[in-house]
């Protein structure tokens, strides 16, 4: 024991094995490094992730094994940052260069947490009190390594590595308790000064936002708002509470992200508990939000992303969602019939409308219910089987024997690689029409497909135009042709969007 500091981990690591000792020479590292630079992203990490697979498994000085994984954390961070650009727009499941890049980077990542845990691992058992110098340091790479590759999974729609949250909860309760979560290091991967504080709640609010659901390339912008706000987020030994709003539990025992405190009835608290308190952070992101609609940009323009002020704001409002009243499933789930015929896209769902109940569509998808509700559908495939799904996509749901296609839209996805590819679909209406549109301030002639949405009088909804993204502007004038023949049309306000389309309210004349 130095200074009281006696806790010591026990992560998941591999089995050391004596035969590979040479193979952790110096030389060996020092003559790899500049071939890296000379090949492909794919095949450098290739090449890297082998020669880490082998150091993780061979005898070393925990000094030297330091030494060796900051030679390759500055390369390391480099591919990964290219292997994303192959992946991360990629459509699901992905394949070939878009599914080795995901691979490459969750194998790079998970190797180099394996270094990480264990030169933490081997510090704190023999710890000095010149080496506890160095622990705030240690576990900001531990932390660092196995939180993004918490996000590496979320990306890809992919399943977290079994025991990371876990491990994830366990260096941060050992750092509040010593009093390390607030101490100054270098962040290697951002080039700024972070804490294990600062990295333990962007992860935590990351995975808040239930990724699962975001559309593809969405997580950078996610990322970026994650890393600004969450200095606001306060983490606190669990109490009993009168009022669970805005308070998510943390139970550092078990495997698994935050959840609502309003969804974690009856649960089994332990000394190592957390509550996650999230109502500063709301206030001040919905007054981010506020200040930037009225025209102060100033704040929110400092945050490095693409996306456009609109599509920023619409994000900015669903984070509030998420991070105070997380949303709620509104029907419970049955089992479901055995199958489904998905049509995907707009012009898809037009062509099949007309078809007769044991007409198939030409271009469709049959799908496997996993279960179903009144307000929408699980789905599951192969694994490796081609489909057009991505989240965001508006689709067409009928179900075996019947004529009527219900329109919806894919919220999330997981991909189990090669076993299960699972979908969640949000049903939007019970059926729609197909109409044509034009708007006044675009050329003569120039003519757009849409789907009317009916009016749902027990939710409080509107009729709604389901059109492409990009349709909508505030008071936009044009004309529809659908089954009442031709109609002026005034846009009001946005329902809903994804990336692929919006949900507009408006009014006819």
């Amino acid at each position: 024991m130095v200074n009281g500091l006696s806790m010591s981990f026990r992560f998941a690591v591999p089995e050391l094995e004596a035969s590979l000792a040479a193979d952790m020479s110096p030389r060996r590292l020092n003559a790899l490094l500049p071939e890296l630079g000379d090949m492909t992203a794919p095949e450098a990490a290739r090449t890297l992730n082998g020669y880490l697979h082998t150091a993780n498994r061979a005898p070393a000085r925990t000094d030297d094994r330091l030494r060796m994984l900051e030679a390759v954390l500055p390369m390391s961070k480099e591919l990964l940052v290219e292997l994303a650009l192959l992946y991360e727009t990629g459509a699901i499941p992905l394949v070939g260069e878009a599914r080795d890049a995901a691979s490459s980077a969750r194998t790079l990542q998970l190797e180099l947490g394996y270094g990480y845990k264990r030169v933490l691992m081997e510090h704190t058992q023999k710890l000095t009190a010149e080496g506890q110098k160095a622990l705030p340091f240690l576990l900001c790479r531990a932390m660092r390594a196995l939180a993004d590759s918490l996000v590496t999974a979320y990306c890809t729609y992919s399943p977290t590595a079994a025991g990371t949250w876990q491990e994830i909860h366990h260096i941060f309760h050992y750092a509040q308790f010593y009093g390390l979560d607030g101490s100054v290091v270098e962040d290697t991967y951002s080039h700024h000064d972070t804490t294990l504080g600062a990295i333990y709640r962007e992860v935590l609010l990351f995975a808040l936002i239930d990724p699962y659901h975001l559309q593809p390339g969405e997580a950078r912008t996610v990322i970026e708002l994650v890393a600004h706000f969450q200095r606001f987020l306060q983490v606190e030994p669990y109490r009993e509470v009168d009022q669970p709003e805005g308070l998510f539990l943390i139970q550092a025992g078990q495997d698994k992200p935050p959840r609502s405190l309003t969804s974690a009835g009856g649960a089994l608290i332990s000394p190592m508990d957390k509550l996650l308190d999230t109502g500063r952070l709301v206030s001040e992101l919905s007054a981010s939000r506020r200040r930037s609609e009225a025209g102060d940009v100033a704040e929110l323009n400092l945050i490095p992303v693409a996306e456009g002020r609109g599509s920023l704001h619409s994000l900015l409002a669903r984070l509030e969602r998420h991070w105070s009243n997380p949303p709620r499933r509104s029907f419970p789930r049955t089992s479901g019939r055995e199958t489904a015929e998905v049509a995907h896209g707009i012009t898809m769902l037009a062509q099949v409308l007309g078809l007769r109940a044991d007409q198939p569509g030409e271009h469709t998808e049959i799908w496997q219910v996993s279960n179903e509700s009144p307000g929408g559908l699980a789905l599951r495939r192969e694994g490796d089987s081609v489909t057009s799904a991505t989240v965001g996509e508006v689709v067409g749901i009928r179900h075996p024997g019947v004529a009527n296609w219900q329109p919806g839209v894919v919220r999330w996805m997981h991909d189990q690689h090669d076993a299960l590819l699972e979908c969640g679909v949000q049903i939007l209406a019970p059926a729609y029409q197909v109409v044509s549109f034009s708007v006044n301030d675009r050329p003569e002639g120039e003519v757009h497909r849409g789907l009317l949405l009916p009016a749902m009088a027990a939710l409080g909804r509107p009729a709604l135009l389901l059109a492409a993204r990009g349709t909508f502007q505030p008071g936009r004038e044009g004309t529809l042709n659908g089954a009442d023949g031709e109609l002026s049309l005034r846009m009001l306000r946005m329902d809903d969007h994804t990336q692929q389309v919006e949900l507009i309210d408006f009014e006819l004349s």
